[in-house]
């Protein structure tokens, strides 16, 4: 810790090769559990080829994983806030392996539903919503734009994923290919614990050295600050300038997103310092600041933590529903927000089946899928383009994409070529991208960042609802 204070050249180094290694694997996670929802698409159809007189329940099977994971969205929030990043990475991680695993030796359709279903489904939302958090977390200032340029592994997975398990499923069969993306997807678990190497959301129930017990205590002090008015200005009228400067400094670090120990011992010395240098003044310029706590003395290697543990073991309480109540610009993204994802979800899910319909193969159909996702791609850097620019709002962008979305689901009724299907594939993955690269940040636009796991975790949860319903509809009158 010394080092990096007496450094600063290395620990600019430091800081800059840890949010290169957070943004990478954070992108990387997302390729990863996106290519178990992606290939979905190819297994509808693999599993309506054989079994052709269960094709209410296979589409059950099939949305049933992306249900899941908008369904416990909710969960997901709340687990995170009670239980951190890293632990809601790492489970979410296993319950992947363990679901796809589990669904290769799977007797019947209804076991399938639940491993593959149900499990993955679960998994991923885990992994997805931490990364997100994460990227928020460590990044306060650019945060909107890193997950909104992370959000390109979603389209980048279409290119990876979908042409790799097709050839999969035409070499091994559906059930060894479900055994082969299992050991890819056990390439999150490394991926997973670095992007959330840093003290997260949540610590849980833990003992904290000195240095983390002074960060974690600013950290419930920051907080409390939002909700008490600050003290009068009579008693730091003649505060001196430098002394302020540097408490300031110290505020900034105090946040939940930026609590370094190194940065910690840097605001501890610079207090005490000024401290010392005004012992002799009068007994009121010398008063403690408005809701900081005693900071334990250095001796203190160990000692358990009751304030910051109380903040974030109860993140998410009636206080974040009400004030997601009360914000109608919430309320009408939460709205729309639904209404696009349940129904653009299942529209990508559909047209590997649609392609062999149309008396495409099944590889054909893939590529198909892999082709247009270059629009995907495209979209997903300009979306992070326009929030880094601040030319329009997240919110103008999103609705303008959904809506130009629509109009192309409604094309592919009157299509029935390889060209014009590929091409109209390719504008409907061009605005569904880029809807998507405004996703996870309307909602931060839009509501504090304690709010934000429980906003986006409740509209997660009704587009898994507004989903499962899409897909029974789709299967019926298809």
């Amino acid at each position: 810790m010394a080092l990096f204070s007496e450094n600063p050249q290395l620990k600019w180094r430091r800081k800059k090769a840890e949010a290169v290694l957070v943004v990478a694997s954070a992108f990387i996670c997302n390729v990863l559990i996106h290519s178990v929802i992606v290939s979905l698409h190819l297994y509808f159809a693999e599993l309506n080829r054989e079994y052709p007189d269960n094709r209410e329940l296979i589409s059950v099977i099939i949305f049933l994983p992306e249900a899941v994971y908008g369904l416990i969205g909710l969960v997901s929030g709340v687990f995170i806030s009670r239980f951190g990043v890293r632990t809601t990475a790492m489970v979410g991680v296993l319950e992947i392996i363990i679901g796809l695993g589990t669904s290769v030796v799977s007797p019947n359709l209804p076991f399938l539903m639940f491993s593959l279903g149900i499990l993955s489904g679960k998994g991923c939302s885990f992994v997805y919503f931490s990364l997100n958090v994460a990227l928020f977390t460590y990044f306060p200032n650019v945060g909107r734009q890193l997950v909104s340029l992370v959000s390109v592994g979603e389209g980048v997975c279409f290119i990876f994923a979908l042409p790799l398990i097709s050839y999969f499923i035409e070499s091994y069969g559906w059930r060894y290919s479900l055994l082969l993306l299992c050991g890819i997807e056990m390439h999150c678990i490394p991926f997973a614990l670095i992007y959330s190497m840093k003290a997260g959301v949540a610590h849980g129930n833990c003992k904290m050295s000195s240095h983390s017990t002074r960060a974690a205590i600013r950290t419930a002090s920051f907080f409390e600050s939002k909700k008490n008015p600050p003290a009068s200005n009579e008693n730091h009228a003649n505060q001196p300038q430098n002394n302020e400067r540097k408490e300031d400094q110290c505020n900034l670090y105090s946040t939940a997103t930026t609590n370094k120990a190194f940065e910690d011992t840097e605001c501890d010395d610079a207090n005490s310092g000024d401290k010392d240098s005004t012992n002799d003044k009068p007994e009121h310029l010398n008063s403690p600041r408005l809701n900081d706590s005693p900071i334990p003395n250095d001796d203190d290697s160990s000692i358990e933590v009751e304030r910051p543990e109380s903040k974030e073991k109860h993140g998410i309480n009636l206080k974040s529903w009400r004030n997601l109540a009360a914000n109608k610009m919430y309320m009408l993204a939460l709205i729309s927000a639904t209404t696009f994802l349940s129904t653009s979800m299942v529209m990508l899910t559909i047209l590997p089946d649609f392609c062999m319909q149309h008396g495409l193969s099944l590889s054909q159909g893939a590529w198909n899928s892999a082709i247009s996702s270059i629009g995907d791609i495209i979209a997903r850097f300009l979306g992070s383009w326009l929030l880094h620019s601040k030319l329009l709002p997240s919110i103008v962008i999103f609705s303008s994409a959904i809506i130009i979305c629509g109009i192309a689901m409604s094309v592919f009724i009157a299509v029935n070529t390889l060209t014009y299907i590929t091409l109209t594939s390719f504008f409907f993955m061009l605005f569904n991208g880029l809807a998507y690269s405004q996703y996870g940040v309307i909602f931060l636009d839009l509501v504090d960042l304690e709010d934000y796991a429980l906003g986006m975790g409740l509209n997660e949860t009704l587009a898994g609802i507004g989903l499962l319903l899409c897909g029974y509809l789709v299967s019926k009158y298809l």
